[in-house]
């Protein structure tokens, strides 16, 4: 009977290792993946790389992290140089990888974040939020319910 239970024990403990190995390895290719396609100027699937990053939860994995930072970066710098539809392809990235991660650590604050990413571009389609007043962003992201 212990053996039994014994035995049961030690498959779920190597079942859970190859889990997080997998995770672990997920991330990490998605990093490098997404380092490939920014440095070839191909944002979108960049950010489908880091979201993948983003996705890959693991308790003490860096890769979450920096997938979210990879896509906020992205989004970031479309949104200043007007590419509208491409930094609201970064926002919703993200808040669709802190949607799927839910309760993980890393993508606390991030729905909120690719929310108000999102209200802005959409605010702005064309000219970029680099035109747009400062006080003008906060009043309508002040307006949000």
């Amino acid at each position: 009977m212990i053996r039994g239970v014994l035995f049961l024990a030690a498959c779920v403990a190597i079942l859970l290792g190859v889990a997080a190995a997998e995770e672990w390895s997920t991330g990490a290719q998605a990093m490098r993946a997404s380092d490939v396609l920014l440095a070839l100027g191909k944002s979108r699937p960049a950010a489908v790389q880091a979201r993948r990053a983003a996705e890959a939860a693991l308790p003490g994995s860096p890769y979450p992290a920096l997938g979210y930072a990879r896509l906020e970066a992205i989004a970031m710098a479309a949104e200043v140089e007007g590419r509208s539809e491409d930094a609201a392809f970064a926002w919703r990235a993200m808040r669709s990888a802190a949607m799927a991660t839910r309760p993980a650590e890393a993508g606390r604050g991030k729905v909120a974040l690719a929310d108000e990413g999102i209200l802005r571009v959409a605010r702005f389609p064309t000219s970029g939020v680099a035109s747009a007043p400062e006080s003008l962003l906060r009043s309508l992201l002040a307006e949000r319910p």
